[in-house]
């Protein structure tokens, strides 16, 4: 009688074992799901923000190129400009220098107010 009760809660101990491995390998398999849906939907938008970001990373090398361009336009007109300057600077004395042999104030331009008090 033993050994029947013994067999009995054995085989009621192991059917115990195998339905509560059931329940755990269900509830896996329903939060896989869950997790997987959820998990799908991020991947979708970490996939955007890598597209997005790739076209950024594009923008800001096009914007960087453009940039050193305009630094290169801008030290090229500083340089034109300072030989204009100079130029200018080199008239002016030039221009001031054939004044100052003629009649009129030393160093000033004779105006149209200067040759009518001349006059």
């Amino acid at each position: 009688m033993a050994l029947i009760l013994g067999s009995a809660s054995l085989f009621v101990a192991l059917l115990a074992l195998w339905l509560v491995g059931e329940a755990t390998h269900r509830k896996n398999n329903h939060n896989d799901t869950f997790v997987k849906a959820h998990v799908r939907g991020i991947n979708a938008n970490i996939d955007k923000l890598t597209v997005s970001l790739m076209e950024s990373n594009n923008t800001i090398g096009r914007l960087s190129m453009r940039v050193e361009l305009l630094e290169s336009e801008i030290k090229a007109r500083k340089s034109a400009r300072a030989d204009s300057m100079e130029t200018l600077a080199g008239l002016e004395k030039s221009v001031r220098a054939k004044n100052e042999g003629q009649p009129g104030s030393p160093g000033r331009h004779s105006t149209v107010q200067d040759k009518r008090g001349a006059a």
